[in-house]
């Protein structure tokens, strides 16, 4: 149902349904004990390097999501801290070659356990 009202001629649209949206009692929504697809911290995409590694014991594989970079890096490494450290630090840099300064690192200078012990 479409109404025009007042001298500019406004359209006012469906207003019953305003009417009754706010009569209607709100029922607050519950959380979900574990709710995975919600994050409880805020992202900022510009400023976080973002890497996954899959261990294995021959080789790690490597995604990351570089702010700044349209592709999204994949490497394969030799089971070696450094080299995932090196790999790391070298996608820190091209983010901020791209004007992208990231915030903070978040990895620790050893990791803490590697798949050969």
């Amino acid at each position: 149902m479409c109404r025009f009202y007042g001298a500019s001629g406004e359209e006012i649209t469906s207003i019953g349904a305003d009417v009754n949206r706010a009569t209607e009692p709100q029922m607050p929504q519950q959380r979900k004990p574990n709710d995975l697809g919600r994050s409880l911290i805020s992202l900022a995409m510009d400023t976080t390097l973002i890497a996954v590694v899959e261990l294995s014991l021959s080789s790690w594989l490597v995604a990351g999501i570089v702010p700044g970079v349209e592709r999204q890096p994949l490497k394969k490494l030799k089971t070696d801290e450094n080299a995932l450290l090196a790999l790391l630090n070298r996608w820190r840099d091209e983010a901020v070659r791209s004007g992208h300064k990231i915030s903070a690192s978040r990895w620790p200078s050893k990791p803490a356990a590697t798949a050969s012990g």
